[in-house]
């Protein structure tokens, strides 16, 4: 019997909840993996090249605020990407 869920999320919480597996984006279950609340049984790694983008009226483009707020988001996403790949090398270091 399969459950299907229309969220992502509502997969993930799923899976937290004991009902299964969820193919998920490693950084929203990065938490849950550090707490040990869910494995990733498996040192799979596909890069995401979608991109994300910062939109704003065209006269908020230079606003201060704007301005600090792109810089937070950019530490913060290096942050986490370098936590996340040294996870998932210590995944693969794992698997061997």
């Amino acid at each position: 019997k399969s459950i299907y869920f229309d969220s992502c999320m509502m997969s993930y919480e799923a899976a937290n909840a004991g009902m299964g597996f969820a193919v998920a984006n490693r950084a929203y279950m990065a938490s849950d993996i550090r707490a040990e609340r869910l494995v990733a049984p498996f040192a799979v790694h596909h890069p995401n090249t979608a991109g994300w983008y910062f939109v704003s009226p065209h006269k908020g483009l230079a606003a201060r605020k704007m301005l600090l707020f792109k810089q937070w988001v950019m530490a913060e996403a290096a942050m986490t990407q370098r936590q996340l790949d040294n996870e998932i090398a210590d995944l693969a270091s794992e698997a061997v």
